[in-house]
């Protein structure tokens, strides 16, 4: 999961959006997100922007220290989504797979981590090792980027406008492949992939995790394992 987050957050530093009055010229409109995949979109992305006059440089340097981290995140074709909040000493990710029956919810808080099957409400809990706080350290994770000389490094990058589903948006192409779709609220709102047509669409992605995330539900029954092994 820490190679998940790290490569969304790379990725991210690889996109741009276009500032300035009118945006770039609109190549193409397509009915949904799956449409915008399996088109020429990548070859359409011909004019070039600076990655230091981005917004998403500013919004990566509001992530620059973050103490949290929330990423809501689906794949366009239904096949996974996942919910996931950090915050010191703390991790909850939600993961959904709609083909199955099986939805599972990993929290780990006050040192111990629970794994929770949310079709039945139940799980159990266990102590949480220090291994398992590491695994997840979001201070490690976010320090892995050192965004100004990310920015420093990145070449200038392809963009173009299209409309999807009548929207405009802009749709940048990273230099490490992979394109990125921003709304006109400088949002980032999907990562398409060059070579599989794979989109995966971003809900939220911020430096606010919402406190109810690391929370058990209490009509929810849940094992010690601790105690059953004893």
């Amino acid at each position: 999961m820490k190679k998940i987050i790290s490569a969304l957050a790379a990725a991210v530093v690889c996109g741009t959006l276009l500032t300035g009055c009118g945006g770039p010229k609109i190549v193409g409109e397509y009915d949904d997100l799956t449409a915008l995949a399996e088109s020429d979109v990548f070859d359409l992305a011909e004019e070039t922007v600076s990655a230091k006059k981005s917004n998403t440089y500013n919004f990566l340097k509001t992530l620059d220290g973050a103490e949290e981290l929330y990423l809501d995140v689906e794949a366009e074709d239904g096949s996974m989504s996942m919910v996931m909040g950090m915050a010191a000493d703390k991790i909850a990710m939600k993961m959904k797979e709609p083909g199955s029956d099986t939805n599972m919810t990993i929290i780990i808080t006050d040192n111990v981590m629970y794994m929770l099957d949310d079709a039945t409400k139940t799980g159990y809990s266990m102590e949480a090792d220090e291994s398992m706080l590491e695994e997840y350290n979001l201070e490690e994770i976010l320090g892995e980027l050192n965004i100004d000389e990310e920015i420093d490094d990145a070449e200038d990058v392809m963009v173009c406008g299209v409309k999807v589903d009548g929207e405009v948006y802009t749709f940048e192409v990273a230099e490490t492949g992979g394109g990125f779709l921003y709304d006109s609220k400088d949002k980032l709102c999907a990562i398409v992939a060059e070579d599989d047509d794979t989109v995966l669409k971003i809900n939220e992605f911020n430096a606010d995790a919402p406190d109810d995330i690391f929370e058990v539900p209490s009509d929810y029954e849940v094992i010690d394992m601790g105690s059953l092994l004893g």
